[in-house]
């Protein structure tokens, strides 16, 4: 195996399909029957040299994983490299625009966050890197400088989208989205960031652990997670009637779809996502903003009529 040095970081992510366990039920009268299941986990690796360079060479056959001794097939395998400014500098700041687009309802009301989102991405500095993620996994882009390509994606965000997104139906879309973004960031240099523009999300008591977790998760990578709530008369509409493919969206990768992401969660449902219908749900779902925020150094901004000037405030 050809080994090449290389400045730039290097992280190998390995998408391990753990072997399926197997469990016989109780023997029944009759045939038995078995239940299968599969786990999806996330390995990343940095490899590097007798003198401490990244190694960038490396392609999948040329790792082997091991699970209490017996080997695993790696079911997916990325390279990830942190992309050089123009300058030649590695990026120093990166930042993740999270979209619940599926808590917000009116589209008078997402107009000027979109607008405000477009000119704020007019803006990114050389050593940006941005990413845009949306709760109904209608639109994504990965981490780049290319304004064009982010401003593209901003453009076509509506309210309330047909959701496709999929996650296991004891837990919040929008904690399992978020947590699947953490991790994505966990091993960038740079200063790391989240912005969530939402309306608020619950969260019920069997839920509240995985909302705790998701915070130690990102004060251990030390991302950031700041939030812009949306406000919303109660039962706005839309105003866009119709599917998403009529208002013009294609289904976009999703954050779930990549190695970085909690994948064993499988298609069980979709998630009901969404602001609260009464004044007591609202403010309940607002809150968890503010743990959200509090619990990892970020910000709480109430966006009222000025989105723009609110998400340039962060």
């Amino acid at each position: 195996m050809a080994n090449s040095r290389s400045a730039a970081a290097v992280l190998l992510s390995i998408a391990a399909g753990l072997i399926p366990a197997v469990a016989q039920e109780l023997p029944q009268p009759t045939t038995p029957t078995f239940r299968t299941g599969a786990r999806m986990v996330l390995v990343p690796v940095v490899v590097r040299d007798r003198e401490g360079h990244t190694v960038a060479d490396l392609r999948q056959e040329d790792f082997q994983l091991f699970d209490k001794g017996k080997e695993q097939p790696i079911a997916s395998f990325s390279v990830e490299r942190s992309q050089p400014t123009a300058s030649g500098a590695p990026p120093s700041q990166f930042i993740v625009y999270f979209f619940d687009d599926v808590s917000l309802r009116d589209f008078g009301t997402v107009m000027p966050i979109r607008a405000a989102a477009l000119h704020q991405l007019a803006s990114l500095q050389p050593g940006d890197r941005v990413a845009v993620f949306t709760s109904s996994c209608q639109l994504a882009v990965d981490f780049t400088g290319d304004r064009a390509t982010l401003q593209e994606v901003v453009s076509k965000l509506v309210p309330n989208p047909v959701h496709i997104c999929r996650v296991a139906p004891d837990v919040q879309l929008q904690i399992v989205l978020l947590e699947a973004i953490v991790k994505r960031m966990t091993h960038l240099l740079g200063a790391k960031r989240i912005v969530v523009v939402s309306a608020g999300f619950g969260v019920n008591a069997v839920e509240k652990p995985l909302l705790e977790a998701l915070i130690d998760e990102a004060a251990e990578a030390k991302v950031t997670i700041d939030s812009l709530h949306i406000t919303e008369a109660t039962g706005a509409q839309s105003g866009m009637p119709g599917s998403a493919a009529d208002r013009g969206l294609s289904s976009a990768p999703s954050i779930l779809d990549t190695q970085e992401t909690p994948a064993s969660l499988g298609a069980m449902r979709h998630a009901e996502g969404g602001a609260g219908q009464g004044p007591g749900t609202r403010e309940a779902n607002s809150e968890n903003l503010f743990t959200l925020a509090h619990g990892t150094g970020g910000t709480v901004i109430e966006a009222g009529n000025k989105p723009e000037q609110s998400l340039r405030a962060f």
